[in-house]
């Protein structure tokens, strides 16, 4: 396990939840990955709509709220491409736009590894929530997915799991013991077999922005049926 991990531990256990800005005109050259359906095309903005420069704001409780009472409707969606292909996994990061009335004026999908049937359709569930209005008028919301099997014993879970039990066996009040605690006890857990489902779950965290990596595990967690873990409260 790579010794860059000992900060990636310690972003993961001190920033918390999803990330927030406040709505602007400006435009982003990110790609929008997971094109959508023909019939949910108008329901997802393109990456000139998307504002890179706008201001960041605390990520609001009862959107996170929201977003979890959402879950079950998302869940659907892959559960409908399970029914079709057993195999189907990957994960999707969704930008929407609550707007001043409380509804999804956009959404975008900035990267998806998802079907594109399961991206447009938790797209168009995204969209039909309705959230508290915005008290500066519009925000910009990011949230991340894992869809993976149920089963809790894949390779990818276990890895996971190993994370969390890290994280919970840490003790102490010197941040840096317990950022060295937390990788030393990742590092013997994921030995032998577990490695190379350790290694890619580093690798997807390391690829996501410090503030969007605890909602990753929070869905991650959420998908694989591990509770309590230390990571995401």
């Amino acid at each position: 396990m790579r010794g860059t991990r000992v900060h990636l531990i310690c972003t993961l256990a001190l920033v918390g939840g999803f990330a927030c800005d406040r709505g602007g005109d400006t435009a982003s050259s990110a790609p929008a990955a997971g094109a959508p359906s023909a019939e949910a095309q108008d329901h997802l903005a393109t990456a000139d709509e998307q504002p890179s420069e706008a201001e960041s704001v605390p990520y609001p409780e009862h959107v996170r709220e929201r977003m979890a009472a959402a879950h079950a409707g998302i869940q659907a969606c892959y559960q409908d491409a399970l029914s079709d292909d057993g195999g189907v996994e990957g994960r999707a990061r969704f930008r929407f736009q609550i707007g001043a009335d409380g509804t999804v004026n956009a959404v975008e999908v900035p990267e998806s590894t998802l079907p594109e049937e399961v991206t447009a359709c938790a797209a168009d569930a995204i969209r039909a929530q309705t959230f508290d209005p915005p008290s500066d008028g519009e925000v910009w919301v990011e949230h991340p997915f894992v869809f993976s099997t149920p089963a809790g014993s894949s390779p990818e879970a276990s890895a996971l799991r190993a994370l969390c039990d890290a994280a919970g066996a840490a003790t102490g009040d010197d941040p840096a013991a317990i950022q060295a605690a937390i990788t030393a006890g990742w590092a013997e857990r994921c030995a032998g077999d577990l490695e190379p489902a350790c290694a890619a779950l580093d690798a997807q965290l390391e690829a996501l922005e410090p503030e969007d990596r605890t909602a990753f595990l929070r869905s991650s967690t959420e998908q694989h049926g591990i509770a309590d873990c230390p990571l995401v409260q």
